[in-house]
């Protein structure tokens, strides 16, 4: 599996570290008030009624993020979401401002592959695109 160092992280352009992703998901999902109207048993014969839905245009953007990180950027991966609040995340040269949801650090088998070493660290994680209020 081949990994390209395609995301950058900075939090307040202290803490700015490279993400060498294997896997890149990006979700959005939007929040629909759906609405079912009762039948009654006289009209039970005419079938079931379509439901209607209303859009509220609330759209909710996330990215699921699999890769590689160098492990001497394990403690500023850490302290992003320790830190809190939002930072810079760049994406092939789209930026965004997101927050961590979750994320894991596993460490590497001993195996080497391209642009990475064996002591390296595979990550998993998901942030979400918005701002802080």
């Amino acid at each position: 599996m081949t990994a390209a160092k395609n995301i950058i992280l900075d939090k307040d352009g202290t803490n700015e570290l490279t993400v060498y992703t294997t896997t890149v998901e990006e979700l959005q999902s939007k929040n629909l008030i759906v609405i079912a109207f009762p039948q009654s048993k006289a009209n039970w014969a005419s079938g079931p009624k379509t439901v209607k839905h209303v859009d509220l245009l609330r759209i909710t953007q996330r990215f699921n993020i699999d890769g590689i990180i160098l492990s001497s950027d394990r403690e500023k991966f850490k302290n992003l979401m320790n830190q809190g609040g939002v930072f810079a995340f760049d994406y092939n040269g789209d930026s965004f401002t997101v927050n961590f949801e979750k994320f894991s650090i596993k460490q590497r088998p001993e195996d080497d592959t391209e642009n990475v070493q064996p002591d390296n660290y595979d990550v998993k994680f998901s942030v979400v695109v918005g701002e802080n209020i």
